[in-house]
């Protein structure tokens, strides 16, 4: 399917790609959905999982530095303190959904 969309896009669309960026944008996600479907299925799954834990890494990371910006806020009068608990709440929830999955992966 994404390689006829390609070739029809092209033969019918070709010249406007250059003056498009939407069409540009899109023509480069089918160019990558059909490498991604030409690659081994073995090593796609390899790379899907070394991708998959390196984004969680990165994200539980992220989450524990948006933590302690909260903390850091919640010393400082300007912000309400109910608000920040509130966001703190939601890292907490994605901090489990995380390591949730990491735990059953």
């Amino acid at each position: 399917m994404a390689k006829a969309s390609l070739q029809y896009l092209n033969e019918k669309y070709g010249k406007d790609v250059a003056d498009n960026k939407y069409l540009n944008n899109f023509l480069e996600r089918l160019y990558l959905d059909l490498s991604f479907l030409q690659q081994d299925l073995d090593v796609v799954a390899n790379t899907h999982q070394k991708g998959l834990t390196g984004y969680q890494g990165i994200y539980l990371d992220l989450l524990e530095q948006q933590r302690r910006w909260l903390n850091d806020m919640n010393s400082r009068t300007e912000f309400d303190e109910e608000l920040i608990r509130k966001y703190l709440a939601l890292l907490d929830l994605e901090e489990f959904k995380i390591r949730e999955k990491l735990q059953t992966d």
